[in-house]
């Protein structure tokens, strides 16, 4: 009865908004906004091969100041090569590299990962196998899946599906993320996503789209045939919500959070656990700003941003069974040489109402891309 409560509640909240900023530095054009009537759609020209590189010098701070989550900085660049070729009108290989050196760090903190991808176009929908299109571009809100794996572990392997007919947009993934080593108890650990966006309404002459975004995500850790044997994991996390753009500009959205344990033995804090989160976001030229309110009992999403979850592995010990914030968002962006180089800031305060205290984060990104950038992200291309 309390899920159902909290499920209503969530969907006729008025402060409501989407997880995720407009990111320009991670997310592809064609994420940019689900819901938006600027979706660029190219036709594949056939037979041609593109060279891009990339560069990524990212700072990002989190002074969180909680037991649980004493906050954590982020500093490096990243230096990223594209090659594509297109083998027909639907048809693309992409092959690529991303590298990543932390500041401070030294040659073996340097990570490196291949990129190989074999595309399929058609009229709705691509096909990826191989490096899979990762992170912010799944479109998951940050209580399900933290947009910092674009630094961390930018690249995902597996297999991909997304359409896009109009009125319904879905992608379906496999993550592959780590295999199974018995030799040394290596544990597999496999992710599968969905997420999905239904549009309810549009009204071209005033910019009005109501849509409801879904989303459920599931992460596998096997446990069988180990030397050493450690325990299955199967950890569930999924989201409704009901979202509303406004002529580009406002943004505002709601959504209901559910976590669930599902392993044959309890690994973590919490069996199960529930959210609200809502915000509203306003985009004018470079600014964007974002005010939202999160609250949830006992939630914990293994992918999602700490920042949001009321147990940290890490800190197993040191439990916070209920959170109630207000998340403060601003960001500016600047392309500095259009096409070339783009600048992005972000100053986040955080307001913890159950004990009065305030965090805060704030960030610093520059992209510079070399002949035509980095390829290998296809889903700007439907073929039509």
């Amino acid at each position: 009865m309390f899920r159902f409560r909290l499920i209503i509640i969530s969907l006729l909240s008025i402060n409501v908004a989407k997880g995720q900023l407009r990111n320009y530095i991670f997310r592809e054009p064609y994420l940019f906004n689900l819901d938006s009537t600027e979706l660029e759609l190219h036709q594949i020209r056939t037979g041609t091969e593109r060279f891009g590189a990339e560069f990524n010098t990212y700072l990002r701070n989190h002074e969180y100041s909680e037991s649980h989550n004493p906050g954590y900085s982020l500093l490096g660049e990243q230096i990223k090569l594209g090659f594509e070729n297109n083998l027909s009108g639907q048809d693309k290989l992409s092959l690529g590299v991303i590298s990543n050196f932390p500041f401070g760090g030294n040659y073996s903190d340097i990570k490196t990962w291949p990129v190989i991808r074999y595309n399929r176009i058609g009229r709705n929908y691509i096909f990826n196998v191989g490096s899979i299109q990762s992170h912010v571009n799944h479109n998951l809100i940050e209580p399900l899946y933290n947009y910092e794996a674009a630094l961390t572990r930018p690249v995902e392997y597996g297999l991909q599906y997304f359409f896009d007919n109009g009125k319904f947009r879905w992608e379906s993934w496999l993550d592959w993320r780590q295999f199974s080593r018995t030799e040394i108890s290596q544990q597999e650990i496999i992710s599968y996503g969905n997420s999905g966006s239904v549009k309810w309404f549009e009204a071209i002459n005033s910019g009005v789209i109501i849509s409801s975004p879904i989303s459920i995500l599931v992460l596998h850790k096997g446990g069988e045939n180990l030397k050493i044997g450690k325990p299955i994991v199967n950890q569930l996390n999924g989201n409704l919500g009901l979202r509303i753009l406004i002529d580009q500009k406002l943004q505002i959205e709601a959504h209901a959070l559910q976590s669930y344990d599902a392993s044959p033995k309890l690994v973590q804090a919490f069996k199960d656990g529930l959210g609200i989160f809502s915000s509203i976001q306003w985009y004018e030229k470079n600014h964007t700003l974002s005010i939202s309110h999160y609250y949830s009992q006992d939630y914990f999403a293994p992918l999602g941003s700490v920042l949001y979850s009321n147990y940290n592995p890490e800190l197993p010990y040191n439990i916070s069974r209920t959170r109630n914030l207000i998340h403060f968002r601003y960001l500016y962006g600047k392309a500095l040489v259009k096409g070339k180089a783009y600048l992005e800031t972000r100053l986040e305060p955080i307001y913890h109402i159950s004990n009065n205290k305030w965090a805060w984060s704030a960030s610093f990104f520059l992209k510079v891309k070399l002949g035509n950038g980095f390829l290998l992200d296809p889903s700007t291309y439907f073929y039509r």
